[in-house]
């Protein structure tokens, strides 16, 4: 078992605050960084949901925590539709890009914003397909667990007047960065084998349209060698 599993299973709840302790020091962790972490981590073991389906653990690894931070997944259906709200919002905000600007602007070419174009109809097809396979899954929004169905994809947008096309194509790429992080905290989650495919197969994609967006935008397209996750309720 790494430092990483181990942490992992104490924030679960697999390990008590004295295996977990004995366990760090047997890997080399002075006593006082052993119990220093034990206390760190304790609120969110102790928060941890059981092992009934109903929970979910993401780690998410940060350069200054060698051992990470625990991100509690419990309703993974109101986790859902917050993640088709927020693609939603991305849909809404491309849209609003392509109706505010035009070639030339921000030094963009035709070329670029044909690349815009596809990836605003690429997300309508991931919206239409996370739509029509949650829903399978766990019903509509008639019931109060079910997943909401955002026919019409308006939501939170760039705003209208102010900003150049570089500028809102950097409002853009903060979106997309924050879409792939919520990815990799939620997928782990999803039991169902063919979401998780599903979803990953979007999240991929989701992190190529935040990569080229980025660097369109003149932002570093790749920020970090690991993803980190994000709660999407944050």
């Amino acid at each position: 078992m790494t430092k990483s599993e181990l942490v992992d299973a104490y924030v679960r709840g697999d390990l008590d605050r004295r295996r977990f302790i004995t366990k760090l020091t047997a890997m080399g962790v002075s006593g006082g960084a052993a119990l220093a972490y034990a206390g760190s981590l304790a609120q969110n073991a102790a928060a941890s949901p059981s092992h009934n389906g109903v929970g979910f653990i993401a780690r998410g690894q940060d350069v200054d925590d060698e051992y990470g931070t625990a991100i509690i997944i419990e309703n993974i259906v109101a986790i859902l539709n917050q993640v088709l709200a927020d693609l939603n919002g991305i849909f809404a905000s491309f849209d609003d890009f392509l109706d505010q600007f035009d070639v030339g602007d921000g030094g963009l070419d035709e070329g670029d914003f044909d690349v815009i174009q596809d990836i605003s109809e690429q997300i309508a097809e991931q919206l239409a397909a996370l739509i029509a396979t949650l829903e399978g899954l766990f019903g509509t929004s008639g019931s109060s667990s079910g997943i909401q169905a955002f026919r019409s994809p308006r939501a939170s947008s760039l705003a209208q007047t102010s900003g150049t096309a570089l500028e809102q194509l950097a409002v853009l790429a903060e979106k997309l960065n924050r879409q792939v992080g919520i990815y990799a905290a939620v997928i782990p989650a999803v039991e169902d084998g063919e979401q998780r495919q599903l979803m990953t197969n979007i999240g991929l994609v989701a992190a190529r349209h935040a990569a080229l967006i980025s660097y369109m935008a003149g932002l570093n397209p790749i920020p970090s060698a690991f993803e980190q996750p994000i709660n999407p309720m944050s």
